[in-house]
């Protein structure tokens, strides 16, 4: 359901009921785990979403539905009144995973190379950064 808002709304046009209708696009893949891997995992809730199929999700706290794809590790960082006062050697290792098979995401210090990181159960395979970057791994 959408209603319409006001036209001095800066937010925007339109604003949505707080019930969303999602039509996953992951699509299962080969291997002993392939009924994990297209699994879809609600970024605010944890809960984790069958693909390839329909489902009525609910808005968190934050009023959006943001999935995240089974086996990701997103790099967070804390709130900071600028880009220019982030703490770039404290970083949050958020894993989203229906197992504890291995999960995978990427990393860049501004101005740096991207880096590959892996997180096998709740702890990280190697620290690519050696040392500079305080990794705090959960889910």
């Amino acid at each position: 359901m959408t209603r319409r808002c006001a036209q001095d709304d800066r937010a925007g046009w339109y604003r949505r009921a707080p019930r969303r209708v999602f039509l996953s696009r992951f699509r299962p893949q080969a291997g002993n785990n392939a009924k994990h891997h297209d699994a879809a995992v609600d970024y605010q809730s944890g809960l984790a979403y069958e693909g390839a199929r329909r489902h009525v999700i609910a808005a968190g706290t934050i009023p959006i539905v943001m999935l995240v794809k089974n086996h990701t590790v997103l790099p967070l960082l804390a709130v900071a009144q600028s880009t220019s006062a982030m703490n770039w050697n404290d970083v949050h290792l958020r894993v989203f995973s229906t197992d504890d098979a291995e999960s995978s995401g990427t990393f860049t210090l501004p101005g740096g190379a991207v880096y590959l990181l892996r997180v096998s159960g709740m702890r990280l395979v190697g620290d690519p950064l050696a040392g500079r970057v305080r990794w705090r791994v959960s889910r």
